[in-house]
């Protein structure tokens, strides 16, 4: 018996070895995963960097982080790795001896760091094409220096980059994943153009959108100290101006990023004063002392002051948690504001705002495959304005405006947040993105606008008088009817009045007000508005050369009555004949998407204010209410002769526009490792905004409405052509060209239709039909210091309206369109380089399409040349710690004169004349043809 026990012992002994042996060999057979994220010094995501894993044989796997940073290598077995991870702009990155365990997943933080070494780089590496990321650029680093520094100049470049924008909303900036305005270039991080179109996250279409990333902190301590100045004698002469504008601009400012605690949180401070002395330039006709119709030519100093103040911090709570936030103040004040063009001083007016922004974003990884991101933002901006309204407005159609300013006091006050949750999910193929978006709005806003009043003198028909303003009379002793401008409307009715003739036959002579305008009523409203946003977006990638794009957007909002909008969108990208370990050379992309564009609450404010009852409005035109001219009528003697007001409203059936917009583009890799990019894109918006005139009788009289309705049409086709290509880290080419064709029947919602009867007629041109876009821009960082960017654009003539500058259907607009003439012996005939018009087309007769008319083309040059100087060396003796840099930046290079928009009201005298220059981002505006700044910045 004691031996069976001691041999069942043995064997329970050697079952157990067996047992731990099997055990211990299963799991050195299990597979391990090893998954890391990457960011930069300032806590951003690397995405697109390249990650190799390297096994102790010598064999490599590769992997791609995500737009969260995020890389995954699954099925390893346990044991010592080398990491190499390499971004373009960033120093390469390597981890030797990883201990892998199978027991246990592995998770790695991964810090690249931006180096500003000049060094030679495989172009081969720097040119590729990638799958995934929508085709976007990406611009960081180096790329950043070489771009102006000047907000106006900084905008125009990123536009230029963006290309063109589907739709009729010009390119738009997000900073920090919320739309706002353009930051300080010092404080930008990262700039991404044009990155996944169709995502579901985004709300607006998705070409022309630029998104901004700011800083937050530095893993050292850094900071810089710059000076600008721009003034009129490093520039050229406006062409329209009567001499050289006396102009200056300066600027200063410094900007510090620092660790607070090493490795846990950091800081980023920026501030920057600037000044101006600007001028406005006047071009007008108007009257002199003796009554004689002359030009008006003159500038007008225009100055403004602005500081900016910007604060950035960010927190890593721990190794799965990071907190950030900023803050951003800024105050301007300017004077003579209002004024220029045919606004003469007497309009001008003084502005003070203040606005301040607040931003704080919360980063979570929840485990290796889920990531949460919250952010909240908060804005609150007050403006006031302040003009002399204790005289009449005088409107003299496209030839001057004069009188008061009609501003008074006025004050906006504004308050708006956003909040978002956005969580990410990576499993396999998939990276599934879920979130939402809500925002709120609050406006306060007074405004004495137009409660001076204002006349209106437009162009019309009038006997032919001669030098002593006599009646011509032919051989059968009766007059000749002419046609006459707004300017000599104007001017018979000072002379007549001056002659003491009656308001009967002063209008008999062609004199006499054409419309009196005046508000009255209470000047304050207030306005809130809530919208809601949220969608679903997978990214899926089938195999190793096809990826598929899903998504689903929802959206909402108050203050309309209408159903909730569903957005679907999906897209896909597929590199034909690519294998998983070799890069595409071919890549084609498509994609077809909903895009709702939301109905602002500057509408609801427009309806709030006039609606009959808390504001009123009267437009006259009843001649015997004016001949008054030029005492100001006051609202209740308009009540008491029951002139009709005028009032605002929604349309009962108003809804957000949408627009589906479609895409098919093709990527390929071109000999010299230059990548073309040629998509076609293809938009149609229905529900487009525009405005009405309604006559209807409402309870107290007859009244008369204007109505905001969402009955218009949009269409466009663009063919856009991309060639770029990174010839090293210190040089790059982009090249953008686009042929566009758009028609719409509105241009937004404060276009009014030229027959409210005849919509159909309206479809034609739209404002947003350029024909011909050429955008070259290049940058090169030379030897010894020195950089060189440059930006040039070409494209096509502006569309304008051609109006006959009359109220002709009496719907108190003065957009009417004439008709080709088809008998010049017809009384009234207006002969123009653009055609002979018929401005009081007969019955039945055909009028002008709208935007009939085409501006002259555009052409400039921007070039800046910076030049560093290295005063010191850092610790590890390879990189300058001291940099002193002085930077020449050129706008209109050439010095062409890019003549504005010609005037298009047939009734003005300067009718189908260019009156100034079209800027090309320059901060002196209309003072110079070509500006030049000099820049000087110390960086430390």
């Amino acid at each position: 018996m004691k031996l069976l026990q001691q041999h069942l012992r043995q064997m329970a002994s050697i079952l157990t070895l067996l047992l731990l042996m099997a055990w211990n060999t299963s799991a050195q057979m299990t597979e391990a995963t090893f998954r890391g994220q990457i960011k930069d010094e300032l806590g951003g995501a690397v995405v697109r960097a390249t990650v190799i894993l390297v096994c102790a044989d010598g064999t490599e796997k590769t992997n791609i982080t995500n737009e969260e940073g995020m890389f995954v290598f699954s099925r390893l077995l346990g044991g010592r790795y080398t990491l190499r991870a390499n971004a373009l702009g960033f120093a390469r990155y390597e981890m030797k001896d990883i201990l892998i365990s199978t027991s246990k997943s592995s998770f790695v933080n991964i810090t690249l760091r931006v180096t500003l070494d000049e060094q030679k780089v495989d172009v081969k590496s720097e040119a590729q094409l990638n799958l995934d990321g929508g085709g976007g650029i990406v611009l960081r680093g180096t790329e950043l220096d070489v771009l102006p520094d000047d907000p106006e100049e900084l905008a125009a470049a990123l536009k230029a980059l963006a290309g063109p924008a589907a739709g009729l909303a010009g390119p738009e900036f997000y900073v920090d994943g919320f739309a706002g305005n353009l930051p300080p270039k010092h404080s930008i991080k990262e700039i991404r153009i044009n990155p996944d179109p169709f995502s579901a996250e985004n709300d607006r279409l998705g070409y022309g959108r630029v998104e901004i990333i700011t800083k937050v902190g530095s893993t050292g301590f850094r900071g810089s100290m710059f000076g600008f100045l721009n003034d009129q004698a490093l520039n050229s002469r406006n062409p329209y101006a009567p001499n050289r504008a006396p102009y200056q601009m300066s600027a200063y400012g410094f900007s510090l990023d620092s660790q607070i605690v090493p490795q846990r949180s950091s800081f980023n401070l920026s501030f920057e004063r600037q000044g101006s002395h600007n001028n406005a330039l006047i071009s007008a006709t108007t009257l002199d002392s003796a009554l004689r119709i002359v030009p008006l030519n003159e500038l007008v100093p225009t100055p403004q002051q602005a500081f900016f103040l910007s604060a950035g911090t960010s927190f890593q709570i721990n190794k799965n948690n990071l907190l950030t936030g900023s803050y951003y103040y800024n105050h301007s004040n300017a004077k003579n504001r209002g004024i220029g063009n045919f606004s003469l001083e007497s309009r001008a007016y003084n502005t003070a705002s203040s606005l301040q922004t607040l931003r704080l974003s919360h980063s979570s990884i929840l485990s290796p495959r889920v990531v949460n991101e919250t952010g909240f933002f908060f804005m609150h901006r007050e403006a006031q304005s302040r003009g002399d309204s204790s005289t009449p407005g005088i409107n003299v159609l496209e030839a001057f405006i004069g009188g008061g300013s009609q501003i008074s006091f006025s004050i906006n006050r504004s308050d708006r947040w956003e909040l978002q949750n956005y969580t990410i999910w990576s499993k396999g193929g998939h990276v599934i993105k879920v979130g939402g978006r809500l925002r709120r709005v609050s406006i306060s806003d007074m405004s004495r606008s137009n409660f001076g009043g204002t006349y209106t003198f437009a162009g019309g028909v009038g006997p032919e008088l001669d030098e002593h303003d006599h009646i011509v009379l032919n051989f059968e002793g009766k007059s000749k009817l002419i046609p006459i401008t707004s300017i000599e409307r104007y001017r018979r009715t000072l002379v007549f009045l001056r002659q003491g003739l009656s308001p009967q036959q002063l209008r008999v002579l062609g004199g006499g007000a054409s419309q009196f305008s005046i508000a009255a009523g209470n000047p304050e409203i207030s306005v809130r508005q809530i919208d809601f946003g949220g969608f679903v977006q997978d990214n899926w990638k089938l195999r190793p050369n096809f990826s598929l794009g899903l998504g689903l957007r929802f959206e909402t909002q108050s203050n309309i009555g209408i159903t909730p909008d569903f957005a679907p969108r999906v897209s896909f990208a597929w590199a034909p004949g690519t294998k998983a370990s070799t890069q595409p050379k071919l890549v084609l992309r498509g994609g077809f998407g909903v895009f709702y564009d939301r109905i602002s609450e500057s509408l609801t404010i427009q309806a709030s204010r006039f609606n009959g009852v808390n504001q009123q409005q009267f437009f006259v035109a009843d001649n015997a209410l004016l001949d008054t001219f030029p005492s100001v009528i006051p609202p209740e003697t308009l009540v008491a002769f029951s002139a009709p007001s005028t009032a605002w409203q929604l349309a009962s059936n108003l809804r957000p526009s949408y627009s589906l917009q479609s895409s098919m583009s093709v990527e390929a890799m071109l000999p010299l490792n230059f990548i073309i990019t040629t998509t076609y894109i293809n938009v149609h918006s229905s529900h487009v905004l525009r405005s009405r005139s309604l006559e209807q009788i409402v309870a107290q009289g007859s009244g008369r409405f204007f109505e905001y309705a969402s009955d218009g049409r949009f269409n466009q086709n663009q063919l856009v052509v991309n060639l770029n290509r990174r010839l090293t880290k210190a040089a790059t080419l982009f090249a953008t060209y686009a042929l566009s064709r758009a028609l719409s029947d509105t241009d937004g919602s404060g276009t009014f239709a030229a027959d409210q009867t005849d919509l159909k007629a309206e479809f034609g041109r739209s404002s947003a039909d350029i024909r011909h876009r050429l955008t070259l821009s290049g940058s090169i960082r030379a030897p010894r210091g020195v950089s060189v960017s440059t930006i040039a654009t070409v494209r096509s003539g502006l569309p304008f309206n051609i109006t006959t500058g009359r109220d002709n259907n009496g719907d108190t607009i003065f957009s009417d369109r004439p008709a080709l003439a088809t008998d010049l012996s017809k009384p009234g005939i207006i002969v123009t380089k653009f055609g002979a018009f018929d401005p009081i087309p007969s019955p039945g007769q055909k009028r002008i399409p709208r935007n009939y008319g085409t501006g002259p083309g555009f052409f400039s040059i921007n070039l800046g040349i910076n030049k560093m100087f290295v005063l010191g060396r850092g610790n590890d003796s390879t990189k300058s710690r001291y940099r002193l840099t002085l930077s020449v930046y050129t706008v209109n290079l050439l010095n062409r004169t890019n003549r504005a928009v010609p005037v298009g009201n047939l009734g003005s005298p300067s009718f189908g004349r260019s009156l100034g220059i079209v800027g090309a981002g320059s901060s002196s505006g209309i003072s110079s043809n070509r500006s030049i700044d000099v820049r000087l910045r110390f960086d430390f």
